[in-house]
């Protein structure tokens, strides 16, 4: 592959993870605890896509392609997640005052992050189909496929690591300077409000679908 052709692919990976969705929403999220909060829930998104990449190998992900209804099956799965996580995240904040003290997660909370985060982006059918028909295209016919696919994958995922540490430190950065429990509040309602209504555009979209099917 040549250097232009790598140059291209990492800009195109880069971009994907500038766009905002449920991986910004999760991570900055728990971000707004701690940076290390907020690195832990990038781990775990980040892990999601090691999935992608065995199923991608494997030529499962093809299935989204050419079936509509796995599709829309994977986004209402992960729709129902994403709805589960914001209305636990406002759920938690009803429960505290108007302007919380936000508790550092303990050690032991750490583990849950993590799995979640995989989770998220496991339900998440973009991410799947980023690596059937975007990588795909980077791959040159040699005899090494599937070495390719897990070189192109592993690029992806350490640009999105790179991308996420300094999401993460950004972020942490303006809370500290803001220094106000009342803000961090705010910022983790609109999270909360984002991934629980994000969720639902997703179900509505995926509940039409079926309903179009009948």
């Amino acid at each position: 592959m040549s250097l232009e052709s790598i140059a291209l692919y990492i800009w195109l990976a880069l971009f994907s993870y500038v766009i905002p969705g449920p991986d910004w929403l999760y991570i900055a999220g728990h971000t707004l605890h701690s940076r290390k909060a907020g690195w832990v829930a990038a781990l775990g998104i980040q892990s999601g896509l090691l999935f992608h990449m065995l199923v991608g190998a494997a030529g499962a992900t093809a299935v989204l392609l050419v079936s509509q209804q796995a599709f829309y099956a994977l986004q209402l799965a992960g729709a129902g997640y994403l709805v589960y996580l914001g209305a636990t995240t406002l759920r938690g904040l009803r429960q505290s005052d108007t302007a919380p003290q936000i508790v550092r997660p303990a050690a032991a909370h750490y583990q849950a992050i993590y799995w979640k985060g995989l989770l998220v982006n496991i339900l998440n059918p973009k991410a799947a189909i980023f690596f059937i028909s975007i990588l795909p295209q980077f791959i040159r016919p040699n005899g090494h496929e599937t070495m390719q696919l897990f070189v192109l994958g592993g690029v992806d995922i350490l640009v999105g690591l790179l991308w996420w540490l300094c999401f993460c430190a950004g972020l942490d950065a303006i809370n500290r300077k803001m220094n106000s429990p009342k803000f961090r509040w705010v910022l983790e309602c609109l999270s909360g409000i984002s991934l629980l209504l994000f969720g639902l555009w997703m179900l509505i979209k995926g509940v039409s679908f079926f309903l179009g099917q009948q």
